[in-house]
């Protein structure tokens, strides 16, 4: 028992030992550790201050245009986020500001972030020079509110064309439909033949109106007349055959004004011959009835026809009337679209970029520290190394 606790005492005893030995060795080499600390701290401060190229970053926020995408005009918030770092703009950033770059080099120095909430885009640009990161700042967003315009203005005149050349064809398809229901009401005057088919109407109704009143009234009464007539003939005598009889005569004024008595036989014979004429007439009356009848039915189908397509060509205008109205209207919406071209495409600042007066690059401060911190751990390396190289030769 008593052997291990010396054991674990001289472990420890030794761990000490290698503990001491590695501080010892340490200080022994610290003018070594603080040499290249001071030579990579001093080498990053001048690489940092008189070699390191400055980098300068200017900040600007611009609110996104007004044409959003609504009405096929615009383009939506990442649409724009996307647009202000294409090719497009970059290259009338290049082309309007006389820059040695190509798009791909321009936007480089350029970085975008966008709040979708709020529509709005902000834009860091970088440069060697405080007053040319200014300078890209206003440039993009100058080429940026341009190609955007141009943009829209190309959507809008297309969306124009399409919307005029729907309106010429409703316009021509409309002047059709007027014309041929003008046509039609002048080759097939509807109202004429209404007319004929209330006249038509009239006459057969008289025509009716006269048979009915024949078979129902006239026509009875003369066979009742004729039958009164017949019966007092064959009540009568022989002898009475020539005497007047006054209940059954009638009385008809003469050549002088006096009455004149007409025998029964001879009004028997009157009210036969007036009953013969009365049927005849039934009959021509029916005949016309019929004949009226038969022109009704069929000039009723003609007229039945004829509306029908009347109908059809009213319903033809009246659906195109409101497709030309509303092709009208897009139109008219177009173009005054157009006249707020400038307002819809405009891109405001919210936020002015600012000349900045230190540079966002080289940091100094954070170089040499990062400097000094890799030549510590590389001092103590070297001193470990040497140290255990001394030891083992």
């Amino acid at each position: 028992m008593d052997t291990s606790s010396d054991m674990r005492h001289q472990a420890s005893w030794e761990d000490e030992i290698d503990l001491r030995e590695l501080v010892e060795a340490l200080l022994r080499h610290k003018w070594v550790i603080l040499g290249l600390i001071v030579v990579a701290v001093a080498a990053a401060g001048v690489y940092s201050a008189f070699i390191m190229t400055p980098r300068y970053e200017a900040t600007m926020t611009v609110a996104l245009p007004a044409a959003d995408g609504r009405e096929g005009l615009g383009m939506g918030v990442n649409a724009y986020n996307s647009f202000a770092g294409s090719n497009r703009v970059l290259a009338t950033m290049v082309a309007d500001g006389g820059l040695d770059w190509t798009p791909p080099g321009a936007g480089s120095r350029l970085r975008r972030s966008v709040n979708a909430g709020e529509r709005l885009l902000t834009v860091t640009a970088s440069a060697s020079t405080p007053g040319e990161a200014h300078r890209l700042l206003l440039l993009w967003r100058d080429a940026f509110e341009k190609e955007t315009r141009a943009y829209v203005e190309e959507q809008l005149s297309e969306a124009l064309t399409a919307a005029r050349l729907e309106l010429a064809v409703a316009e021509r398809e409309l002047d059709e439909a007027e014309q041929a229901l003008s046509n039609f009401d002048r080759d097939t005057p509807v109202i004429v033949q209404l007319a004929r088919l209330s006249r038509l109407a009239e006459d057969l109704a008289a025509a009716e109106s006269g048979v009915h009143e024949l078979l129902s009234f006239t026509i009875p009464l003369d066979t009742v007349r004729i039958r009164f007539l017949e019966e007092a003939l064959s009540y009568e005598s022989d002898s009475l055959a020539v005497a007047p009889i006054d209940i059954v005569s009638v009385a008809t004024p003469g050549a002088h004004g006096a009455a004149s008595v007409l025998h029964p036989v001879y009004e028997l014979a009157a009210a036969r011959a007036r009953l013969e004429t009365n049927r005849r007439a039934a009959e021509l009356l029916q005949e016309r009835a019929d004949a009226l009848r038969n022109q009704l039915a069929a000039l009723n189908d003609d007229t039945v026809v004829l509306q029908a397509e009347r109908r059809r060509l009213q319903q033809n205008l009246d659906m195109i009337t409101p497709s030309v109205r509303e092709a009208r209207a897009r139109v008219t919406q177009l173009e005054n679209i157009w006249r707020q071209l400038a307002q819809l495409t405009h891109v405001r600042v919210v936020v002015d970029p600012v000349l900045p007066e230190t540079p966002a690059a080289p940091r100094t401060t954070l170089n040499m520290a990062l400097a000094g911190f890799l030549a510590l751990f590389v001092g103590v390396g070297f001193s470990l190394f040497h140290e255990f190289w001394r030891k083992s030769a």
